[in-house]
């Protein structure tokens, strides 16, 4: 599986040959055809945001075409723009992917494909004079496409608002002949994965990260559960209505939730993904095994589970950057882990994979989360790539035999451009 710092290496590399070739008319040519249809000229922000990209990338200017440089350059996004906090960027990425699927089932007779693919700003254009011709051209995935699921789960997850109640009807298992022998889940995952049984996957709340933002304060879990707050009861209009009344979650976990939903039907289970909050008190007390995504900043129902946990990501409040906490250090590990920033956009992050008893001990429960949302999103593939992840569960002395009560790692993520370029883990907990 190719890594999307790899992903982003090869489309600049594409970009870098078409600018300098007679293409480049070619693909200026569609972008004006692409600007000019329905799909587009009704949105101003929409038309700016893929133009100016696509001009960039074939300038092949490709260290403008980072989240907090396109916030900065297109929404008029201060120097300390948080990409954590403030999705503004993906929000626009999103609709121009949704509205470049819609020009493309329209418009059969393209010789040329302008696409965004998922997670990245960075154009990939494809040539396709094969198919000028077709009435019945499909949406083909981007080049090197993340992932083991279908482009169809692909396509919605790149939706920033990801209606989750929508979710849980388009996530499909992948469908496996009863004839054929199911493959043996690694250690972490069987504890969740029973053949013909169902887990929960619940992703973040978005709408409750733009909540705790807004008023740099903690929404107490009996707020949160009983429905006695509103996102955003301060306003009045449209987007209080759609913040209130609307369930949100992240690009990246509605793309987690569907690697999920793929791997749990590789073992002939089935996963239903639910959304934050509509959850209820009981689904952490029964028999069905449940993932939450993301930390207690943005899934509350993790907060019931952390007196379990020696590993924590907490939300700072103060300085409005999650860290990780150690709360019993081991020898040669620290207390506190703090993402750093570098230069030249790398930067170092912190993520959890924790699987405990639920709140009765009658079932797992696995939270996913990391100290930002490319540290979520880093650990969701570590866990999902079964190889893996079986093979650092084997060097920690995990193995099939015996069945973890609890299971936590800490992993330290490095970031080049909001690509995940490593993962490692430097500490871990073990109960039988």
């Amino acid at each position: 599986m190719i890594s999307r710092l790899e992903q982003a290496e090869q489309l600049c590399a594409e970009l870098r040959s078409v600018s300098h070739s007679g293409a480049r008319q070619l693909v200026e040519d569609e972008m004006r055809r692409i600007l000019e249809s329905k799909f587009f000229s009704s949105s101003h922000r929409s038309s700016r945001f893929l133009q100016h990209v696509v001009e960039r990338a074939l300038a092949c200017e490709f260290d403008s075409l980072k989240e907090r440089i396109l916030g900065i350059d297109l929404f008029g996004r201060s120097s300390d723009f948080d990409t954590d906090h403030d999705s503004v960027v993906r929000v626009a990425a999103s609709d121009v992917r949704k509205r470049l699927r819609d020009f493309y089932r329209a418009v059969t007779d393209s010789s040329i494909r302008i696409e965004l693919p998922p997670g990245l700003y960075i154009p990939h254009i494809d040539f396709l004079p094969e198919r000028a011709a077709s009435r019945d051209f499909p949406p083909a995935p981007a080049a090197a496409e993340p992932g083991p699921f279908p482009w169809r789960i692909l396509a919605f997850a790149s939706t920033a608002a990801a209606l989750l109640m929508a979710a849980s009807m388009l996530f499909h298992p992948t469908a496996i002949s009863p004839a054929a022998p199911r493959p043996v889940p690694p250690p972490l995952w069987s504890a969740l994965f029973k053949s013909g049984r169902t887990i929960d996957v619940v992703p973040a709340d978005a709408n409750l990260v733009i909540a705790k933002a807004r008023s740099r304060q903690d929404v107490p879990i009996e707020s949160y559960t009983n429905h006695s707050f509103r996102y955003a009861g301060d306003l009045t209009g449209p987007g209080g209505a759609y913040l209130n009344d609307i369930p949100l979650t992240t690009v990246s976990d509605a793309a987690l939730a569907a690697r999920i939903s793929d791997l749990t039907g590789r073992f002939g289970a089935h996963a239903q993904v639910r959304s934050c909050s509509r959850l209820d008190f009981s689904e952490l007390k029964g028999d069905v095994p449940v993932v939450l995504l993301g930390s207690p900043m943005s899934n509350p129902w993790t907060q019931l589970l952390y007196d379990q946990l020696d590993f924590q990501v907490v939300h700072r409040f103060e300085s409005g950057f999650d860290v990780c906490v150690n709360r019993h250090p081991h020898s040669g590990e620290s207390s506190t882990y703090v993402p750093t920033l570098h230069r030249q956009g790398f930067s170092e992050g912190y993520a959890i994979i924790t699987m405990v008893p639920n709140l009765t001990g009658r079932a797992p429960v696995l939270i996913i989360a990391g100290t930002s949302t490319e540290g979520t999103e880093a650990a969701g593939e570590f866990v999902t790539n079964i190889e893996r992840l079986a093979a650092a569960l084997q060097r920690l002395g995990v193995d099939r035999q015996r069945t973890a009560r609890k299971l936590e790692l800490l992993i330290r993520l490095s970031f080049v451009s909001s690509a995940s370029a490593q993962s490692e883990i430097i500490a871990s907990r073990i109960e039988y």
